[in-house]
């Protein structure tokens, strides 16, 4: 006699639909392409999320003289002299952008040698050598015949190996320009010191002179100024600063100022003796003439 098996009931029929389904899933999985976005490097995404930091431009070289007036007269005229500390922002400008600071006395004959500190421009970042490789894009599988999805794959992930190799040249080129500018940094850092030490006899010297050359130091200024710029991949801005009260009592000749400099005059009483028929901006002490010098420097970007 045949045997015919009982009849399930409701929850166990249930149960049992579900375990067939469990493993018809399991059984599928396998055969099943893995998704091609999440086999992916993790690094290709956090590249493409952080793009490069390219080193940003450099402010265009810049030579200033700074005559400082050691006249009897300027004492009448409240003019306090700069000290280091206070030319600090000016040599910390011209180390980021390279040129030529140079201080002088304005005395009974001030037609005489200045004290320099020049500072070659920073190397300049090869931006034209980067090549801002673009991330290939993630495979999307939905637009993809699943028989040619492997051929994809190799595709991408050939792309992907050498977008990565671009932008690990990419980083290099900018680590090594980090390294020179470090370089440049320490070796003006040197400069500096230098240049602090040998202009701290004429910053602390007494205010004396019976006579002011104004005007000698006017023309041996304007002759610093006037030399060659070729060494500079961009030519400098010209900048002279006076603290003094613009009187010459010397009477030598005037001169023509060929490099036309922008000239900041400095004195409290706001006095301007010879520069009434220069072109000048005029401020209350050294502090805020070498702050406004300085703050245009750091806006002074190459527009190449």
């Amino acid at each position: 006699m045949a045997r015919f098996p009982l009849p399930l009931g409701r929850g166990q029929g249930l149960l049992m639909a579900t375990l067939l389904l469990s493993l018809a899933g399991c059984s599928t999985s396998s055969q099943t392409p893995t998704s091609l976005s999440a086999a992916s490097p993790p690094d290709a995404v956090v590249q493409e999320s952080q793009p490069l930091q390219v080193p940003p431009q450099s402010p265009r070289p810049f030579k200033v003289v700074m005559l400082l007036d050691f006249s009897g007269s300027s004492s009448q005229h409240r003019i306090e002299m700069p000290n280091v500390e206070t030319l600090q922002p000016l040599l910390e400008s011209v180390s980021n952008a390279g040129g030529v600071i140079a201080l002088g006395a304005v005395c009974n004959d001030s037609n005489q040698p200045f004290t320099r500190l020049a500072i070659a421009e920073p190397p300049p970042f090869p931006e034209d050598e980067l090549h801002n490789a673009t991330p290939p894009t993630p495979i999307d599988e939905t637009g993809v015949n699943p028989l040619r999805l492997p051929e994809k794959q190799r595709e991408f992930d050939l792309a992907l190996a050498e977008y990565s190799q671009r932008m690990a040249e990419d980083e290099a080129l900018i680590e090594q320009h980090q390294q020179a500018m470090a370089a440049h940094q320490s070796a003006g850092q040197v400069e500096i010191a230098t240049f602090s030490e040998a202009i701290a006899p004429l910053l602390t010297r007494p205010i004396d002179c019976n006579y002011t050359d104004l005007w000698g130091g006017l023309q041996r200024a304007d002759l610093l100024l006037s030399e060659d710029s070729s060494v500079w991949s961009t030519p400098p801005d010209f900048y002279l600063l006076v603290v003094s009260d613009g009187l010459d009592t010397k009477g030598k000749s005037e001169v023509t100022l060929t490099s036309n400099p922008e000239i900041l005059l400095v004195n409290g009483s706001g006095s301007v003796g010879i520069f009434a028929d220069l072109e000048h901006k005029a401020f209350e002490s050294v502090d805020a003439a070498i702050a406004h010098l300085a703050s245009v420097r750091n806006k002074a970007y190459d527009p190449r």
